[in-house]
C-alpha cells in the first residue's frame, strides 16, 4: 500500500477515534502537548468548556507543520532535497522572525513593559501558522537529505504558488479553529498533536540515522520499517521523559477533559 493511502487511513481512523471517544483521546493528547507547550489557559482556545491540548501559538505551529509535510507528500516531493529558491527562503525566514517577535511582544506585555501591540490568541495562532510552515519546509528538507539514497534534485517549493497554497490551507484551518463547531475544533486540536508527533518522528529518525552512519541508505518508504519504529519509540521516550521532568519541576499536571 502506498504511503499516501496509509496516511489517509491514519487520518480517518484518528478522526473517528476523536469523535467516538473524545475523553480518552484528549487525555493522551494533553500529555503529548505537556511535553512541548506551556498550555496556559489564557493563551489557549477552548472547545466549549474544554481547553485545547496546545496553546494558540503552538496549535498554529504544529498544525501548519503537519499540513506542510502532508502537502509535500501529496504533490510527490517527499524525496526532493533542494531548498526553495532564495526569495522563498527569505519569506520562510521572515515567517520565523514574525513568530519570534510576536512571542517577544507577548512576553513584554505580560511583564507590563513596552510592547508594540496587544497580544491575543488569534495573533498568536497566525504567527504560529507562519512559523509552522517554515518549520515544515526545513524539516522535510533535513529528512529527505538524511534518509534517501536516490533523492530528487528538485526544490521542495518550486515557486510562490506552492507556498501560497500551503498558506491558504493554513488560513482555512485557523478559521476553523476560531469559528468552527466544537467537534471540528476538537479534531483540529488532535491534528495539532499529530503534528507534534510527526515532527518528533522525523527529527528522531534523522538523528538516529546520522548516529549509526546510515545517511542516504534507503530507497523506498517500506525500507524504513524498522528504523521508523525505532524513531517512533525514541519520540515516545522523549515525550515521556520531558513530561516527567516538567512534572518534577512544576508539580503541575496537564489540563484534563
Amino acid at each position: 500500500m502506498k504511503v499516501r493511502a496509509i496516511v489517509a487511513i491514519v487520518l480517518v481512523v484518528l478522526t473517528l477515534a476523536v469523535l467516538v471517544s473524545p475523553g480518552q483521546t484528549m487525555s493522551m493528547a494533553y500529555w503529548v502537548g505537556y511535553a512541548v507547550c506551556h498550555q496556559m489557559p489564557s493563551h489557549s482556545f477552548f472547545m466549549g468548556k474544554h481547553q485545547m491540548p496546545l496553546c494558540a501559538r503552538c496549535t498554529g505551529t504544529f498544525l501548519a507543520s503537519l499540513i506542510t509535510v502532508l502537502w509535500f507528500l501529496v504533490v510527490k516531493r517527499d524525496k526532493s532535497t533542494l531548498l526553495p529558491p532564495l526569495p522563498i527562503e527569505f519569506v520562510l525566514l521572515a515567517f520565523l522572525a514574525i513568530w519570534a517577535l510576536d512571542g517577544l511582544n507577548g512576553t513584554l506585555a505580560e511583564l507590563d513593559l513596552f510592547h508594540l501591540y496587544a497580544p491575543g490568541n488569534s495573533i498568536r495562532m497566525v504567527s504560529g501558522l507562519l512559523a509552522g510552515t517554515s518549520i515544515g519546509v526545513f524539516a522535510v528538507y533535513l529528512f529527505n537529505n538524511v534518509v534517501w539514497k536516490l533523492p530528487k534534485e528538485e526544490p521542495l517549493a518550486k515557486n510562490p504558488d506552492d507556498l501560497a497554497i500551503i498558506l491558504a490551507l493554513d488560513g482555512l484551518l485557523s478559521l476553523m479553529v476560531v469559528f468552527g463547531p466544537s467537534w471540528l475544533v476538537l479534531v483540529l486540536g488532535v491534528l495539532g498533536i499529530l503534528g507534534v508527533l510527526v515532527l518528533l518522528w522525523m527529527f528522531m529518525l534523522s538523528i538516529l540515522l546520522m548516529l549509526v552512519g546510515k545517511v542516504g541508505a534507503f530507497v523506498e518508504w517500506r525500507d524504513l520499517l524498522w528504523a521508523g519504529l525505532a524513531a517512533l519509540l525514541a519520540a515516545a521516550l522523549f515525550v515521556v521523559s520531558i513530561d516527567l521532568v516538567r512534572f518534577l519541576m512544576t508539580h503541575r499536571l496537564p489540563p484534563t477533559w
